[in-house]
């Protein structure tokens, strides 16, 4: 929580403009989605079977805090102006969890390398650039244009960080 502290500040010295509200789009999307990528990677207090997981992804039943977060998200978006962008970017993330859950299901099945990379794309670039432009007032479309090769760099050093993990895990 030190990072959104330090987001706002920035956020705060820039003078955007419904900076405290964009902290908290901010906040609940990010417990959304940690929620379900959590659930997605067996991370919760009931580990449940990888085909259940992605049932729960697919379908988000049960998940009465992921509704109420984003039911929180899609009120604040709406207020901003920016809720198509935010449900795009929903469903581009969903998809990828479904993508990675897939994975763990059948880690043996040869992905194609334009798979792989499309997922990459969309799961830790569009949403990201998406995110990163609604929160400091910018427009996605533009910022999506101008800043991939950042979001890919910084992508991939995620990616080195945990490899060890992921090579253990099959992935």
């Amino acid at each position: 929580f030190r990072m959104i502290k330090k987001i706002e500040f920035i956020l705060k010295i820039m003078k955007v403009p419904e900076y405290k509200k964009r902290i908290k789009l901010l906040k609940y999307m990010y417990y959304a989605l940690r929620l379900l990528d959590d659930i997605c990677d067996g991370d919760t207090l009931h580990n449940f079977p990888v085909k259940e997981r992605k049932k729960i992804i697919e379908w988000r039943w049960w998940i009465w805090l992921y509704d109420i977060l984003i039911e929180k998200v899609r009120f604040i978006a709406n207020e901003l102006w920016v809720l198509d962008w935010i449900n795009f970017s929903i469903s581009e993330i969903v998809w990828s969890f479904i993508f990675d859950i897939d994975r763990i299901i059948d880690p043996n099945k040869t992905r194609k390398r334009e798979e792989l990379k499309y997922n990459f794309h969309r799961m830790d670039i569009v949403w990201t650039e998406f995110w990163t432009a609604i929160i400091f007032w910018l427009n996605p479309r533009d910022t999506l244009m101008k800043l991939w090769w950042l979001w890919e760099a910084s992508r991939k050093s995620f990616n080195i960080d945990d490899l060890k993990e992921d090579i253990i895990e099959w992935l």
